[in-house]
């Protein structure tokens, strides 16, 4: 399944998104790109955006 999100529609920019994956999906070191989560963890974080 894809999830396509332009998340300036929701006010934020690219690294505001990583900080949130970051601290929301209690990731164990940073990200620089979405491609580095997971399929379980994208949509977690997908859902996450969806609530805000």
């Amino acid at each position: 399944m894809a999830y396509c999100v332009n998340f300036s529609d929701f006010g934020l920019e690219k690294q505001e998104v990583y900080d949130l994956a970051f601290r929301r999906l209690a990731l164990n070191e940073p990200i620089s790109s979405l491609k580095e989560l997971g399929e379980q963890k994208l949509k977690k974080l997908y859902d996450i955006i969806i609530r805000m």
